[in-house]
């Protein structure tokens, strides 16, 4: 969210809370509050000008509806944030969780002995086609052709169990690391 955002929404809160306040005072003693009003005199003056009251209940209310609708665009704009639709039809439609895709793809890679999941990005485009990104550290000693093949092939279909799509397009990028144990060796000598 950013800086004119968290403004506006400071201001829509104190706004709303004056607004409950001004509400919750005209509900508890409506005659003392219409009474107290009336011995200052600006505000005499102010309540008896028919022009400024209504003035007064327009600005209410278009600033009330503005924050409605930025609150609205807001919320519908995050409503599904972290999520991909993956179905959409009369039926309704199927959320999955993007964290469900990358831990899919994160399962699939550790199977793999000396393989480590760095990154795993995932995301569904146009309900029928799904691209992941994945960055892996390679511990082993295997080829990485082959390797690679492997965890490809691990990775789509777990993704298509999860989804059930097919058309999967993987970007597997796998890095040569040295073993851990023969850094702490090599580190001793």
């Amino acid at each position: 969210m950013g800086k004119l955002m968290k403004f506006l929404y400071s201001l829509m809160l104190i706004v709303l809370i004056l607004l409950g306040a001004l509400f919750l005072a005209l509900g508890i003693d409506i005659n003392n509050f219409a009474n107290t009003l009336m011995e200052v005199e600006l505000l005499r003056d102010l309540i008896s000008n028919e022009v400024f009251v209504k003035g007064f209940f327009i600005s209410i209310g278009v600033l009330l509806i503005i924050f409605s609708i930025i609150i609205l665009v807001t919320l519908k704009k995050n409503s599904n944030k972290g999520f991909d639709v993956l179905i959409e039809d009369e039926k309704g439609s199927v959320l999955i969780a993007q964290r469900s895709l990358e831990s899919s793809i994160k399962s699939s890679v550790n199977k793999f002995l000396g393989l480590e999941t760095i990154k795993a990005r995932a995301k569904i485009i146009d309900n029928n086609k799904l691209e992941a990104k994945i960055l892996v550290d390679d511990y082993s000693d295997q080829a990485i052709d082959k390797l690679a093949e492997r965890v490809r092939e691990e990775i789509k279909t777990s993704l298509t169990n999860l989804t059930g799509l097919d058309e999967i397009k993987i970007d597997l990028k796998i890095e040569k690391k040295e073993k851990q144990k023969e850094k702490r060796e090599n580190a001793r000598y």
